[in-house]
């Protein structure tokens, strides 16, 4: 619906030659900027829910500086997986648009982060894969691999959801 709208006011702006300052333009105006606002309080809640998803276990390092490892202790929360699945597709579908609306800088941050977020979580699962611990349960952590797997795909592209893929095989 995004991508309609951003569409469907572009092409209106074009075909019609607006002021600014009239009634129409006004409302063209009006309605880009609320969009945006909206799309923009959503991108803002994406980070935040993929962390929800793929958890991390705080209490893990006491050291300042190092990050802490991946929670492994529980199985997926489908209901989280579910939700932060929703909003990367949301990101993922209104790309196209961001420009166009104004929103492209807020798009961008969000996908960088969640990238940064997604790699060295995707880092810290291959590198328990590679020396697994008695206390790890492996097919755990391939369950946490395949949803972040999933979810870098939705925040960059498919090809790079296929690398992480190939090296955990």
């Amino acid at each position: 619906d995004v991508n309609v709208i951003a569409l469907e006011a572009v092409e209106f702006d074009k075909a019609v030659d607006l002021s600014p300052e009239g009634p129409w333009g006004q409302r063209i105006a009006l309605l880009k900027r609320s969009l945006a606002l909206g799309v923009e309080g959503r991108l803002k809640d994406v980070e935040g829910e993929v962390v929800a998803a793929l958890p991390l276990d705080p209490g893990a390092h006491k050291r300042r500086g190092v990050r802490p490892p991946p929670r492994l202790t529980e199985p997926p929360e489908t209901a989280r997986i579910d939700r932060a699945r929703a909003y990367l597709t949301f990101m993922h579908e209104i790309r196209g648009a961001a420009e166009r609306l104004g929103y492209g800088a807020t798009w961008t941050k969000t996908s960088e982060h969640v990238q940064s977020r997604l790699d060295t979580y995707i880092e810290d699962l291959l590198d328990i894969l590679r020396a697994p611990e008695e206390s790890n349960d492996l097919e755990r952590v391939r369950q946490f691999l395949a949803i972040a797997a999933e979810f870098m795909g939705l925040a960059t592209d498919d090809k790079v959801a296929q690398i992480v893929r190939r090296r955990a095989a």
